[in-house]
C-alpha cells in the first residue's frame, strides 16, 4: 500500500503546485507546465498576463521540493525522472528508464543531492522555454521551489541537443541514486478483504490479457451489505458468499469484471442468469460498454462488461484461463 500512497501523494502535490500560481505575490508569479503524456504531439502551455516563469538566477539558493523531468521519443520510449518531498519526512524518488522502473521513499537529503546535480547539469538554463515543432518527440522540465516559485520548459517535435546532453547527465545520476532499489514489478491494488480465490483468478486474467500497466487496476472486495447487489449488478445475493470486482482506478474506461463466489456449484446457473439479465451498459459516468460475457470456473461466476479491443483482450484471456463461457451479450 505504501507505494500507492506515494503515487497518490505525487498527484496531490502536483495539483498543489498548480494551485500555487494563484497564491504568489503580484510581482512573483508562476506558470505551471501542461500535463505531459507519452507521444504527445500537441501539448500546449497556457500562460496568462499575470503568470510567468521564474529564472534560475532568481531562485538561486532556494530549496527545490519537486523535480520532474521527462523525454518521450518518437518510437514511444520514455525516460522520466521524479523526486519530491512527500511531506512525511521522506523524499519520493522515481526513475522510469526505457526498460525498467524503480520507485521508493528515501532519506530527504537525496533531494538536495539531486538539486545540486541539476544545477550543475545546465538544465536550469532552459527554464521558460516552450518550443513546438513537427514530430512525435516531447520533453519537459518542471521544478518547484519551497517559496512556491517554479521553473518550466517544454519541447515538442524536436529536442535541442544541449537539453538532451543535460538530461543524460541527470539520468546517469538517477541511475546511481536508485542503484540499490529493486526494480518495480507492477501489480494491481488490492482493496478490502478480497476472496483469495477470486483475487488469484483476476490477477491471472490481468496478466494473461497483457494490459499495461497492471498497477492502474484495482481488485476490490464488494461488501455483503445492502448495496451488494447494486454494486455487483445482480438482483439478489442468494447462494453467494463473496463478491469481488476488478477495474481501472482512475481512467474513464468502460470496463468491469465482477466475480461472485457461490456456496456450491449448484448455484452457478442461477447466478449466471442473474448477471446476464441485469447487465448495465451505462454503469459509468462518461462512457458506455457494448459487449459482455458471463463465465464460470470452480465456484466462481464472472461477468465481464467492456468495449471493443479491451473486451476482446479479456475475453481471450478468460477463454485461455480455464473459464467456461456461458453467455455472450451485445448492447
Amino acid at each position: 500500500m505504501k507505494k500507492y500512497l506515494s503515487l497518490i501523494l505525487a498527484l496531490v502535490l502536483a495539483l498543489c503546485c498548480v494551485a500555487c500560481g494563484n497564491q504568489t505575490q503580484p510581482e512573483e508569479t508562476t506558470t505551471v507546465p501542461p500535463e505531459t503524456t507519452t507521444n504527445s504531439t500537441d501539448a500546449t502551455t497556457e500562460a496568462t498576463e499575470d503568470t510567468q516563469d521564474t529564472s534560475g538566477d532568481e531562485t538561486a539558493g532556494a530549496a527545490m521540493n519537486y523535480i520532474q523531468l521527462s523525454i518521450s521519443e518518437a518510437d514511444g520510449s520514455m525516460v522520466s525522472l521524479t523526486v519530491f518531498d512527500d511531506d512525511m519526512g521522506n523524499a519520493y524518488v522515481e526513475y522510469i528508464g526505457k526498460d525498467e522502473k524503480k520507485l521508493a521513499n528515501m532519506e530527504l537529503s537525496v533531494l538536495a543531492g539531486v538539486q545540486a546535480e541539476l544545477e550543475e547539469s545546465g538544465m536550469l538554463d532552459f527554464g521558460g522555454m516552450d518550443e513546438y515543432k513537427d514530430g512525435d518527440a516531447f520533453a519537459s522540465m518542471y521544478i518547484a521551489y519551497e517559496d512556491e516559485t517554479c521553473i518550466t520548459a517544454n519541447f515538442g517535435g524536436e529536442i535541442p541537443q544541449e537539453f538532451r546532453d543535460a538530461y543524460a547527465v541527470m539520468e546517469t545520476y538517477f541511475q546511481q541514486v536508485t542503484a540499490d532499489i529493486p526494480e518495480y514489478v507492477p501489480q494491481p491494488l488490492i482493496m478490502g478483504e478480497v476472496n483469495p480465490e477470486a483475487q488469484a483468478a483476476l490477477e491471472e486474467l490481468l496478466v494473461a490479457s497483457g494490459v499495461e500497466p497492471l498497477d492502474s487496476y484495482a481488485i476490490s472486495e464488494i461488501m455483503m451489505d445492502d448495496s451488494f447487489t447494486a454494486m455487483m449488478g445482480l438482483s439478489k445475493d442468494e447462494g453467494i458468499t463473496s463478491g469481488t470486482s476488478c477495474g481501472p482506478m482512475m481512467s474513464a474506461v468502460a470496463f468491469s469484471c465482477m466475480v461472485a463466489t457461490v456456496e456450491d456449484e449448484s448455484k452457478i446457473d442461477a447466478v449466471a442468469r442473474d448477471f446476464a439479465d441485469n447487465v448495465n451498459w451505462d454503469r459509468w459516468v462518461c462512457v458506455t460498454a457494448n459487449q459482455a460475457l458471463v463465465a464460470s470456473k470452480d465456484q466462481m461466476v464472472l461477468c465481464l462488461t467492456a468495449n471493443d479491443d479491451l473486451y476482446r483482450t479479456f475475453a481471450d484471456a478468460i477463454a485461455a484461463s480455464g473459464w467456461t463461457v456461458l453467455t455472450v451479450l451485445e448492447a
